[in-house]
């Protein structure tokens, strides 16, 4: 079993998952996971930003979330975001 097939069943597969994945533990910004509260505005500067995230996770893969603060100052972590258009910035990125 490779470090991947270890990896996968701990990620969140739903919202309720991804919150108890962070409160206990196992949704932690390393090597293969990125955590993001939210993209700022389209920029140079953010998307340069976004691009050095993405290639840190392309190197063992991994996984970027995007609208869970790893601060999480009210206990919650998860911060819904507008999905119009992000795919199509990832991808462009």
């Amino acid at each position: 079993m490779d470090r991947h097939e270890q990896r996968r069943p701990a990620l969140p597969h739903d919202e309720d998952d991804l919150r108890d994945a962070f409160i206990d533990g196992r949704l932690d910004e390393h090597a293969w996971c990125e955590l993001k509260r939210e993209l700022p505005p389209k920029s140079k500067n953010a998307n340069l930003e976004l691009a050095r995230d993405l290639a840190s996770l392309a190197v063992d893969g991994g996984s970027l979330y995007i609208g869970v603060d790893e601060k999480a100052p009210d206990g919650n972590p998860l911060r819904p975001q507008p999905l119009a258009g992000l795919r199509e910035r990832v991808d462009q990125v």
